[in-house]
């Protein structure tokens, strides 16, 4: 049975060529490499690094290197980390984690991959690591961290999103940047990101189990989400039921005739009669003759929600 990332007995078969590999390559912290676009777009983004020493090998202080503050996976199974601990106690660490100097501060690491050999290490009283040290700007640190944890299938819904807010917000990637760079489709990735919308009561819901993704998917079109996240949970609905739940909940359209319309210039309530019937925000952008309607979107699974809305 293959050995797991984190199983310090043997050395995967691809670290001596990820040791003797240039500089412009990429490492992940996975069994093997992985024939994805994500691990491949790590090249280039490693290539533009500023000269900063080429990657050594080595055996590194515990206390001289700290977790990578923007790690995406929040959570470590306290179980599995004193199982490794045990291990560590026993064979010790083989496989290197890998780390980067801390810009401006001598001496210092911060890791890359392998951050639960780290700790387990801690666990199991050892004093130093070895460590494959690699020059890394804060972009590809936060990509390399990201594609380690999805391409082990260990990332929360949660985290992954926030990862992604990560890459667009503080590192200036696009939607479609982050996609194509880390092999996920463009439609996914706005979809994980629409859950940061969700009340803190709901994302705690999908950070528990107790609602699963596709629950929160319809959630977030919805105008109360905290009580039909309840609801889910209190009766167990499916993902099907709690779409159905959604729709019931929905305000019935107004007869015709039964109310009167607000007059054209008043754009204000024409706004809030867009935004009821779309469930989303709008703007009415008025002109000298006419105006314009903006209605903005995520993808387009949202752009067919919109049409549906408008065509019933």
């Amino acid at each position: 049975m293959a050995l797991s990332d984190d199983d310090p007995h043997r050395a995967p078969s691809w670290l001596p060529a990820l040791i003797r590999a240039p500089a412009g390559g990429v490492v992940t912290d996975a069994d093997q490499p992985q024939p994805v676009p994500s691990v491949a777009a790590m090249q280039d983004a490693a290539a533009a690094e500023p000269a900063g020493g080429e990657e050594r090998l080595e055996m590194l202080p515990l206390d001289a290197i700290r977790p990578n503050p923007g790690q995406p996976r929040r959570s470590i199974d306290e179980g599995e980390l004193h199982a490794l601990a045990a291990s560590i106690a026993e064979q010790g660490v083989i496989q290197p984690i890998v780390v980067r100097p801390v810009p401006g501060e001598a001496g210092r690491y911060e890791i890359v991959a392998g951050e639960r050999r780290w700790r387990a290490a801690r666990l199991a009283g050892r004093a130093a690591i070895p460590a494959l040290v690699r020059p890394l700007n804060d972009v590809t640190l936060a990509e390399i961290a990201l594609v380690e944890n999805i391409q082990r299938a260990e990332l929360a819904p949660l985290d992954e999103a926030l990862a992604y807010q990560q890459l667009i917000e503080v590192h200036g990637r696009t939607q479609d940047e982050v996609a194509r760079r880390l092999g996920r489709n463009r439609t996914h990735v706005a979809h994980m990101l629409r859950l940061l919308r969700l009340p803190a009561e709901v994302q705690e819901m999908i950070r528990s189990g107790a609602i699963s993704v596709g629950h929160a998917r319809v959630l977030v079109n919805v105008d109360d989400p905290v009580a039909l996240a309840r609801r889910v949970v209190a009766e167990g609905l499916t993902v099907r039921q709690t779409e159905e739940a959604a729709k019931a909940a929905r305000p019935a359209p107004a007869p015709r005739g039964a109310e009167a319309p607000p007059a054209q210039t008043d754009t204000a309530a024409w706004a809030d009669r867009f935004r009821a019937a779309l469930a989303r925000p709008v703007a009415i952008r008025p002109g000298r003759q006419g105006g314009s309607l903006v209605i903005p979107y995520d993808s387009e699974d949202d752009l067919a929600s919109i049409l549906a809305r408008i065509s019933r």
